[in-house]
């Protein structure tokens, strides 16, 4: 009668042994690729949220190609070359670490925009001269050619000084001297002129907009008098992104 009950428990733990390891769920592809699927919708997440993309409304979403994935039915497999469509196709459009600096490519066409009246002519009601007029150039890079990142930072310094991108003096020769004769000018309240310059070495681009250094921010000719004409100074630690004022050059350079 003992060794019935010895056999019987016997049998029991080899009952139980085969259930647990028969029958229990087993750890699929598919629980893998989910769990690859979570990685990566937490990072994707945390960069969207270190990178402001709520509120610089440059389109990370569109970068990672969320709203395309979005409108299709189904589980999104983020395991594989779907995840980020447009970013897969083409990197070096938007990864400024990706993108290699390229010697052959042909800068975009010129927008040239004539001068005012007031600066290329003589007024008529007070016979004032050009000479007697404050102006300055008046223009802006295209924004397309820094990375997300770098346009970021450029809204970001342009919100805080309360200015504007100037959407309608958009030139892309803005940071050549060599067409200074053909950039527009603007009108100035003071004499100062200012100009930002942001230089993405790992594009090798540089960015600018110049105009009257009042529509960068308020003007201190005390502060300006001691700096001299044409002084330059760096505004970030990290980023080579200068600001320069003159006084008696038009055109401000670094």
């Amino acid at each position: 009668m003992k060794f019935i009950f010895i056999d019987w428990i016997f049998y029991l733990l080899l009952f139980c042994l085969f259930t647990k390891f028969c029958l229990a769920k087993q750890w699929t592809e598919d629980d893998e690729k989910r769990r690859i699927a979570k990685i990566k919708e937490d990072e994707l997440r945390q960069f969207k949220a270190e990178m402001g993309s709520g509120r610089s409304g440059f389109g990370l979403d569109s970068l990672y190609g969320e709203a395309d994935i979005s409108k299709g039915a189904g589980v999104v497999d983020y395991s594989g070359e779907a995840a980020y469509p447009k970013y897969r196709a083409s990197p070096q459009q938007y990864s400024p670490v990706r993108r290699p600096p390229s010697k052959t490519q042909k800068p975009p066409a010129t927008t040239l925009m004539p001068s005012p009246d007031f600066i290329t002519s003589i007024s008529n009601k007070n016979n004032t001269k050009l000479a007697e007029v404050n102006w300055c150039f008046h223009c802006a890079s295209p924004f397309r050619i820094l990375s997300e990142p770098m346009q970021l930072a450029v809204q970001n310094l342009l919100d805080v000084r309360r200015a504007k991108y100037p959407k309608d003096a958009i030139v892309a020769d803005c940071n050549n001297p060599a067409n200074i004769k053909r950039l527009p000018k603007q009108r100035c309240k003071y004499s100062y002129c200012q100009t930002l310059v942001l230089t993405e070495h790992e594009r090798g681009v540089s960015f600018a907009i110049r105009g009257c250094a009042e529509t960068f921010a308020a003007i201190d000719e005390s502060i300006f008098n001691e700096r001299g004409d044409n002084q330059c100074v760096k505004l970030h630690g990290s980023l080579d992104l200068r600001e320069c004022v003159c006084k008696n050059r038009k055109y401000c350079y670094r």
